[in-house]
């Protein structure tokens, strides 16, 4: 087995995905494409709610200072929920982690008259909103967080080129793929497309087959050990 992965997480959220993958053989090249920022224009109080649901782990980081005490909480993933118990704080999660599963939870189904806060970074999907709006709830968004491009080093990108393994590349979001083609040279633009994608979620396969990746590999477990599962398997086929 020879591969190699380029870590695109965060900076803030890199090392437990770059540990894993090096405790299963593979090389690592850590380039955080983007760089999460408190909001500092977020709301000084937190609104009054029936319901709170967390979207990712950087939500948590940043949006549990004025949380109502007492109140159903949800997360949109295990990770998520993992960074909600650090914290006292016990969270729904749906089987599906993503918008889709959280809906199909039967505690969001009768939703009419309810206020509903959804703790986010700035930007995103609008889907679970409509949704729960659909059902008869009032939504606020939290936004706490921002995304920004990030400044890796190119030479650590040079060398993943460089490698004669097998490359992978996480993709755990749209952001992802966009704001690393954005830092990617013109010249090696194709090279990255011809690179193996692990791809985090539906969204983001339908965003790389777009852009014209050629080698396209959905998560079925949305997490570390899932993304690794699928570089396994790949590796196993090769």
């Amino acid at each position: 087995m020879s591969a190699i992965v380029l870590n695109t997480r965060p900076a803030s959220k890199a090392q437990p995905t770059t540990e894993m993958m090096r405790s299963e053989g593979f090389d690592v090249v850590d380039f955080p494409v983007i760089e999460i920022r408190e909001n500092r224009s977020k709301p000084p109080v937190f609104p009054r709610a029936d319901k709170v649901i967390y979207i990712s782990t950087s939500a948590v980081e940043f949006g549990t200072d004025t949380l109502p005490e007492g109140k159903p909480l949800f997360s949109v993933g295990e990770g998520t929920a993992k960074a909600l118990k650090v914290q006292g704080l016990e969270a729904e999660v749906p089987d599906d982690y993503s918008s889709e599963g959280l809906l199909e939870l039967d505690s969001l189904q009768d939703v009419a008259g309810q206020e509903i806060v959804i703790v986010r970074g700035r930007g995103g999907r609008e889907h679970l909103a409509e949704t729960l709006r659909e059902r008869g709830a009032r939504v606020t968004y939290y936004e706490v967080y921002q995304r920004l491009c990030g400044n890796p080093g190119i030479n650590d990108l040079d060398a993943f080129f460089a490698s004669t393994a097998t490359r992978y590349v996480l993709g755990t979001s749209k952001d992802v793929l966009e704001y690393l083609e954005a830092l990617v040279p013109s010249w090696q633009i194709r090279s990255l497309r011809a690179c193996h994608l692990v791809a985090m979620s539906e969204r983001v396969k339908e965003k790389a087959e777009e852009l014209g990746w050629t080698n396209i590999h959905l998560v079925e477990q949305k997490s570390d050990a899932g993304m690794v599962s699928v570089i396994n398997a790949v590796e196993a086929q090769a």
